[in-house]
């Protein structure tokens, strides 16, 4: 188990990752700033609950209040410096000379704007980022998974075919029965149309995509950890679901783990738009910067956290957006993940893969080149 963790977690490549971000300010602020926002965010939810109205300018603010206007002013700030990363020359005068002072100075000026706007007005833009995030978290939790597939089991798959044909069948055989476990424990009579979602796993994860795995000879001519990749799915289906399954309106909507997740979904995001972005930069015309997408993705992340803040027990099409946010969640992640499940498969695993190493030459100072 220890082997397989420092496979999984390559602490030298962390603290190059953590170097570079302190070495570009706009990144290592957004880091910091936001995860620090999700720390805060989660402690108030926990310990007071959601806020019951929106905060009305001029009145005094409860601490629900106080945490939903640094929300909202920091989604201000992502979407100004959004535009500005799509107009050169303003962008090159913030990040010019005194970078991080800058920063601060316009989130400080979004701080002041907030208090003053009536942030009913932008519930309908909140709604569509709502739905945006859990598309893109979707996405980057499955990436994610395959990343940790490979980092655990690449390297045999490489080397030795026997023992990955064993492990491919042993991690089938312990899905099967985890699931299995699960469907036991549970009675299905006691459940209803959308609780009984999950069970969508099985047939999709458990059954299709490892026997196409074992049929289909991939493009590489090395199988992709599918049946190990299902067994991930799974997990994170069934915290989904048993976090649907007994949710009450008076508990809470976010907890220390959904915490952890957006943490990692985070930081995984900012290390492979940054590891990748020579390759991303290809394929995005030129206007559109690196930081243009972090800044998005941010954006649709904080966007959704104020929404569930806000209005989480108010209720459209008979659900809540905090019972919305499983839903959409499981429902996501089952869709995704058998899509890439079916292209990973199609494709398979090369050497190149499982380069996981980390310079960051594109990086130079306030720049993503």
């Amino acid at each position: 188990m220890e082997k397989i963790i420092k496979k999984a977690f390559n602490l030298t490549t962390i603290k190059t990752f953590l170097k570079q971000l302190k070495k570009n300010e706009i990144l290592g602020y957004l880091y910091f700033i936001t995860n620090l926002l999700i720390l805060f965010y989660c402690f108030i939810i926990i310990a007071f609950g959601p806020s019951e109205n929106l905060p009305v300018p001029f009145e005094i603010p409860t601490i629900q209040d106080i945490t939903f206007i640094i929300l909202i002013s920091y989604s201000f700030y992502l979407l100004f410096l959004f535009c500005a990363t799509l107009i050169p020359k303003l962008f090159n005068s913030i990040m010019e000379n005194n970078t991080i002072f800058k920063l601060i100075g316009l989130h400080i000026a979004s701080l002041i704007i907030s208090l003053f706007i009536p942030v009913s007005l932008f519930i309908g833009v909140y709604l569509f980022a709502y739905f945006i995030w859990y598309t893109i978290s979707s996405i980057i939790f499955i990436l994610f998974v395959q990343d940790i597939s490979l980092k655990v089991l690449g390297k045999m798959i490489l080397k030795d075919g026997k023992k990955s044909l064993l492990l491919y069948l042993l991690f089938w055989i312990t899905s099967i029965i985890g699931f299995g476990g699960f469907f036991f424990f549970v009675s299905i009579e006691s459940l209803d149309f959308t609780q009984q979602m999950i069970f969508l796993v099985f047939p999709l994860f458990q059954i299709f995509l490892p026997i196409i795995g074992l049929i289909f000879k991939p493009n590489s001519g090395n199988r992709a950890p599918v049946s190990f990749y299902g067994f991930l799915i799974f997990l994170i289906t069934l915290y989904h679901w048993f976090r649907y399954y007994t949710w009450t309106p008076t508990t809470s909507g976010y907890s220390f783990i959904d915490a952890l997740i957006d943490l990692s979904l985070i930081s995984y995001t900012f290390f492979s738009l940054v590891k990748n972005a020579i390759k991303i930069k290809k394929r995005l015309p030129n206007i559109i910067k690196i930081e243009s997408l972090m800044l998005l993705f941010i954006w649709t992340r904080i966007s959704s956290m104020i929404l569930l803040l806000s209005v989480g027990d108010y209720q459209l099409f008979g659900y809540s957006a905090i019972e919305g946010s499983y839903l959409t969640s499981i429902l996501l992640i089952i869709i995704v993940g058998l899509v890439l499940g079916i292209i990973w498969i199609r494709q398979g695993i090369s050497k190149d893969d499982l380069d996981f190493d980390i310079s960051l030459p594109e990086i130079a100072d306030n720049s993503i080149h």
